[in-house]
C-alpha cells in the first residue's frame, strides 16, 4: 500500500496499518511536547495517487480527530484531475471507517485516481482494493516539487474538502507534488526546519504572522522571529525560490494588539525579506475577498475563498521559477 501514499515523507506502521506523515523524525521529536503534536500529525496535503482501469475502489481505516471534537471526514477522488466523488465519514475523537466508491473508468482504459486525504486527522490506512485483475500501479510524480509552510489556514482549516485547501489548489495548479508542513496554531519559529529533510523543493510558500500578530509580546519580537525563520529557511535551502505571504484579511484586522495594527505586518515582512534575492513577498490582502461570506469563522477561509486565494496566487506568478 505504500507505493501509492504521496506527498508525505515517512510513513509510520502501526499495527496492521500505514499512518502517512509530514513531518520527519526529528520534526516530529520537536513537536512532542508542544500543544501542536496532534496537528503535525494530520494527513494535510497527503493522498493516495495511482493509475488503475478499476471500476471501483475501496478504503477501510483508522482516523482521530482533534480530542473532544466531531468531524464529518471527506475522502476527496479526482479521476484525470476532475473531482467525481467525495464519500464522507463521521467521526468522533477516534474511530475507524469503510468507503467503496465508483470510479468513471473502463476496463482497459486506466485513468489517473487522486484520493486525497482528511486535512484534519490523523488517518491509519487498513486496507485498499481496486477490482481483481485490474491494472493498479502508482501515478508517476510530478517533475517538480512544492513545499508549503505555514500555519492553520496553510493546513486547510476550515476547508470542507481536502482537495479545496489553497495549498493542493496551488499545488494541482502548478503540477507539483506538495508538501504541506503546516500546522494549526502554529507561528514563526526556525526550530521546525529540519535542514536534513528528505524532500527537497522548487518553490517554498511561507505563511505566518496572523498567529504571532495575536500571541507575540511585541512587534519587535515578531520581527525578530520573522527574520530568524526567513533567514533559516534561505540558508537551508540557497537559490530556491521562497514566496512569503503576509496574512491574509481577518474580520477583526482593524483591532490593534501587543504587536500593533495588522497592516504592519506586511511593513514588517517587507523590511525583513529586503536584500535576500530569493525570496519575493506577496500581501496576502490581495489574496481573500475582504467578506465574511468568504470564511467560515472570520479567520479561516471557506471553499470558495481557499479557491480566490490559489487563483490569486497564480495570478502573483508564485509559480513563475526563473
Amino acid at each position: 500500500m505504500e507505493r501509492f501514499i504521496k506527498n508525505a515523507i515517512d510513513v509510520h506502521r502501526m499495527d496492521d496499518a500505514l499512518v502517512p506523515l509530514r513531518f520527519s523524525k526529528s520534526q516530529m521529536a520537536y513537536f512532542e511536547p508542544t500543544p501542536y503534536k496532534f496537528r503535525s500529525r494530520n494527513a494535510a496535503g497527503i493522498c493516495l495517487d495511482f493509475m488503475t482501469d478499476s471500476p471501483f475502489f475501496r478504503m477501510r481505516f483508522r482516523a482521530k480527530v482533534k480530542p473532544g471534537t466531531s468531524e464529518r471526514l471527506y475522502f476527496d477522488i479526482l479521476a484525470d484531475g476532475q473531482l467525481v466523488d467525495f464519500p464522507a465519514v463521521p467521526i468522533a475523537d477516534k474511530g475507524s471507517g469503510d468507503w467503496t466508491a465508483e470510479l468513471p473508468v473502463r476496463a482497459g482504459e486506466p485513468r489517473r485516481i487522486t484520493v486525497y486525504l482528511p486535512y484534519q486527522a490523523e488517518i491509519a490506512i487498513e486496507h485498499m482494493e481496486v477490482a481483481q485483475g485490474a491494472l493498479w500501479e502508482p501515478a508517476k510524480p510530478y517533475g517538480k516539487n512544492l513545499l508549503c509552510l505555514g500555519d492553520s489556514i496553510t493546513q486547510g482549516m476550515n476547508a470542507a474538502h481536502p482537495s479545496s485547501t489553497y495549498a493542493v489548489l496551488l499545488s494541482r495548479a502548478l503540477d507539483m507534488n506538495l508538501l504541506n508542513q503546516a500546522v494549526s496554531g502554529y507561528v514563526f519559529d526556525a526550530g521546525t526546519i529540519d535542514p536534513e529533510l528528505p524532500y527537497r523543493p522548487d518553490l517554498i510558500t511561507i505563511a505566518y504572522g496572523t498567529n504571532d500578530w495575536t500571541v507575540r509580546e511585541s512587534a519587535e519580537q515578531l520581527e525578530e522571529r520573522a527574520a530568524a525563520y526567513i533567514r533559516k529557511v534561505t540558508a537551508t535551502y540557497p537559490g530556491v525560490p521562497v514566496t512569503v505571504l503576509s496574512p491574509i484579511w481577518r474580520s477583526d484586522c482593524a483591532e490593534a494588539k501587543r504587536t500593533g495594527e495588522f497592516a504592519a505586518i506586511y511593513d514588517m515582512l517587507e523590511r525583513v525579506c529586503r536584500g535576500l534575492e530569493q525570496v519575493r513577498l506577496v500581501s496576502g490582502m490581495t489574496l481573500a475577498p475582504h467578506h465574511p461570506a468568504f470564511f467560515a469563522d472570520g479567520l479561516h477561509p471557506n471553499d470558495e475563498g481557499f479557491l480566490h486565494m490559489a487563483l490569486n496566487l497564480v495570478k502573483a506568478g508564485v509559480g513563475d521559477l526563473r
